[in-house]
């Protein structure tokens, strides 16, 4: 709907492409944004996490370390 120019949307940049423009796209620059939200991890204990999730865990860690 908003590439058919019927509104605005609030989306994720990681949902756009490359080049936003090419797709009819525009990013505006809005006051109080970027907006920040919590975001929690959860992994079941049993069946205990298989090696990959436990890598994606520590991955997301260390970004998130990186990043403050």
């Amino acid at each position: 709907m908003v590439r058919a120019g019927l509104g605005l949307a609030v989306l994720s940049r990681h949902t756009l492409g490359d080049d936003p423009a090419r797709d009819g796209l525009a990013i505006l620059a809005v006051s109080g944004f970027p907006i920040r939200r919590m975001w929690h991890l959860v992994l079941e204990e049993r069946p205990p996490p298989s090696r990959p999730a436990l890598a994606f865990r520590d991955d997301l860690r260390r970004l998130l370390k990186a990043a403050r």
